[in-house]
Formats: C-alpha cells, sequence, structure tokens
C-alpha cells in the first residue's frame, strides 16, 4: 500500500511512496508532530474523522515534510 503525493491525469506517471518515506511538498502546511489521515474523499488532512473510518497515513515531520507510516484502517461507524 503507498501514496502519491499529488494528484495525476489519467496514463501520467506518478511515485508511489509506502511505509518509511518521508516527502517534502512545497504545497503542505502541516502542524509538526502531529498524524495525517486519509479523508473520506481521498486527500490527506489532519483533520480527525469523526465518522466512517480513520485510517492514519504518517505524521508531519515538519509543516512541508510528511513521513509515511500507514496504519490499519479503524471503523468509527456502522
Amino acid at each position: 500500500i503507498g501514496i502519491a503525493a499529488t494528484t495525476v491525469s489519467n496514463g501520467v506517471s506518478v511515485s508511489i511512496y509506502t511505509t518509511g518515506a518521508e516527502i517534502t511538498t512545497g504545497g503542505w502546511s502541516w502542524t509538526p508532530l502531529a498524524p495525517v489521515y486519509l479523508s473520506t474523499s481521498g486527500a490527506l488532512t489532519q483533520t480527525e474523522p469523526r465518522t466512517e473510518y480513520a485510517l492514519v497515513i504518517g505524521v508531519a515531520r515538519a509543516a512541508t515534510v510528511l513521513y509515511v507510516n500507514i496504519g490499519l484502517p479503524v471503523l468509527l461507524d456502522y
């Protein structure tokens, strides 16, 4: 399992990052040392999910740096 740091069009090559990778992207403004989640829309967010599921993707090491550490999904409601 991995993540892409950017959105891409169909047929375009993209780098996939897996657990242990560190991604630096200038467009991010994470709160350092806080977890980063996968939102229900598929975007990365630091807003903790309250419904459906929670999936930690990693932790922000700095405002523009994500350490990828993909956890197991947790079902929040059913």
